[in-house]
């Protein structure tokens, strides 16, 4: 009796073991015959997708390889010809207004030539023109080196000063260099120069006022020489004293010179 209830109940358990695992394995069947067929329809989209691309762009293919000469290109020349057409007689209507202009504006009876020299003598007042003619004949009258001289220090500068001034310093700067160098002979050549063999050449600068006073005493080009430059200094301190005095406030300028003779 025992060994039909346990051969009945493993029977029995055996069948429930069996039933489940066909109830599993027709589950599994189930989803994998679903999964096919979504793919399978996948597929068939994707087929028919691009039966369709292919389609369309056989159809683009169509509509490009369309375009050729259209039929109308006989009738451009009309057009272009008839364009020409019109715009020539508006360039015979406009080259005759061009002539009457040109005619018009340019007279050559009328022209007149200038020189450059007219035009800058003409761009200088009739003051100043007869102030620098004033000028370059006084200075014609003096001797070479001394017109040199005040051409190289004041240059176009004498023409700004008054005629005070200028008449000042055209007839008495020489004088002033002579007055100057006789002090510097009296002074005698600076020692220490003379030892190193120093000469060159200086120019001062100072105002020279009625009175006889000056100011603002500088060297306006040095000699290269310290010392031959504050001797200069010094001599002109002295020698002011006896230069002659102008009617107004004057610049004066004056070169000095240092030069060493060997016997």
């Amino acid at each position: 009796m025992n060994k039909n209830i346990v051969f009945r109940i493993s029977f029995i358990i055996s069948l429930i073991i069996h039933l489940i695992l066909g109830i599993l394995i027709y589950l599994l069947m189930d989803k994998y015959k679903s999964s096919e067929n979504v793919e399978e329809k996948k597929v068939k989209l994707a087929f028919k997708r691009g039966g369709d691309s292919a389609k369309e762009d056989s159809k683009f293919k169509e509509n490009t390889s369309l375009p050729k000469s259209p039929p109308q290109q006989p009738a451009q020349p009309k057009q272009q010809t008839i364009k020409q057409q019109a715009q020539e007689p508006n360039q015979h209507k406009a080259q005759p207004k061009n002539t009457t202009n040109i005619d018009k504006q340019i007279d050559l009876s009328k022209l007149q030539v200038y020189s450059q020299n007219d035009v800058q003598d003409s761009n200088i007042p009739p003051q100043n023109q007869t102030s620098q003619s004033n000028i370059t004949q006084m200075l014609q009258n003096l001797p070479q080196d001394t017109r040199e001289e005040i051409i190289d220090l004041y240059g176009d500068e004498l023409g700004d000063y008054g005629e005070a001034e200028r008449d000042f310093i055209i007839n008495n700067l020489r004088e002033i260099g002579r007055i100057t160098q006789y002090h510097l002979n009296l002074r005698g050549y600076p020692p220490d120069a003379g030892y190193l063999g120093q000469q060159g050449k200086n120019a001062v600068e100072f105002y020279l006022y009625p009175n006889g006073d000056i100011s603002d005493l500088k060297i306006i080009l040095d000699s290269k020489s310290m010392i031959l430059d504050k001797n200069t200094i010094k001599t002109i301190q002295i020698a002011y004293k006896d230069y002659p005095h102008p009617t107004t406030k004057t610049k004066i300028k004056i070169y000095v010179k240092y030069y060493l003779f060997y016997y």
